[in-house]
């Protein structure tokens, strides 16, 4: 393919300054396209740190799907660098593109979201993506956890607590949420009070559960125990009940 087409790739796959494509390849019969990219340079800086450190030498090929371009599949192929520290340990340098052992990029893994928050259901997204309903399954997860990780919990004051069938028969999920703001902060499968318990004491620290003034929740005494037992509400507290 045309030197300016490798151009255009990089432009549009926005690897950064560090990267080049070398090749492309398109595959008609099967609407692939084949996109091979090297490092420029012969050395790497950490910019944690601002370490220098020569490559020391490059892995096997890694292939990552990328979003498609024009109605075709597209898969980054790329043999990572790797470079040595002082304490003569072998690393492989992190990629803009993609977390660490995902085998998608990340405009990928969004696109994905993306398309689950759309369609409300993991197989239909899974299907509009050309995926598995596991590797779908697998993109939900992260992102739940990355959410979970960057949420600030600081300005919790007011709980519910509820219940919520699923399945067939009478499978229930106890869900916590902020009552102020509505946003679900955790769930756990069944309704007893230890499951109410574990939900409330895995989201919320004991700081933060002497900050909450106003609880809520139904009738079920398996809530209202645990409520009172893990958020030891005093008297001036308010319990309110969902009807």
């Amino acid at each position: 393919m045309e030197e300016s087409s490798y151009k255009l790739y990089e432009r549009l796959l926005r690897l950064g300054s560090d990267w080049q494509v070398v090749n492309i390849e398109v595959d008609d019969p099967h609407d692939v396209i084949h996109v091979t990219i090297s490092y420029r340079d012969k050395e790497w800086t950490d910019k944690t740190t601002g370490e220098i450190f020569p490559i020391y030498d490059y892995r096997s090929e890694r292939v990552w799907r990328h979003l498609d371009s024009m109605e075709h599949a597209t898969f980054i192929h790329c043999r990572l660098p790797r470079i040595q520290t002082a304490d003569g340990k072998i690393h492989t340098i992190e990629v803009v593109w993609a977390d660490s052992g995902i085998s998608h990029t990340k405009k990928f893994e969004n696109k994905s979201i993306s398309t689950l928050q759309a369609t409300h259901c993991q197989k239909s997204a899974a299907e509009l993506m050309h995926i598995s309903d596991d590797k779908m399954c697998g993109i939900m997860h992260r992102s739940v956890l990355r959410g979970l990780e960057q949420r600030d919990l600081s300005s919790v004051q007011q709980l519910s607590l509820d219940e919520k069938s699923y399945g067939k028969g009478h499978q229930y999920i106890s869900v916590l949420t902020d009552s102020r703001t509505g946003t679900v902060l955790d769930v756990s499968k069944d309704r007893t009070e230890q499951s109410a318990d574990n939900v409330i004491k895995s989201t919320l620290n004991p700081d933060r559960l002497t900050c909450i003034t106003t609880t809520c929740c139904d009738m079920w005494d398996a809530f209202i125990n645990a409520l009172k037992k893990t958020v030891r509400i005093p008297d001036w507290y308010t319990i309110s009940f969902m009807l």
